[in-house]
């Protein structure tokens, strides 16, 4: 699941709420590295805010939401 505003990331990782997290990942063929930091843990995996976003980042994520 992912928006302009951030990304669930589904599975087990041992990551307090806060931490600032490193992603990559893919999109549309377009390889992503973004900033981002932890808002929410639960059991099924974490919801992160994307920090920073370039303007290029935001288009991919844009073409790709909506």
């Amino acid at each position: 699941d992912i928006s302009l505003g951030g990304i669930f990331v589904s599975g087990s990782v041992p990551v307090k709420i806060g931490s600032m997290v490193f992603l990559s990942f893919s999109l549309k063929e377009k390889k992503l590295s973004l900033t981002g930091q932890v808002v929410r843990v639960t059991d099924d995996g974490l919801g992160i805010r994307f920090m920073g976003l370039s303007e290029d980042a935001r288009r991919c994520i844009e073409g790709h939401c909506y």
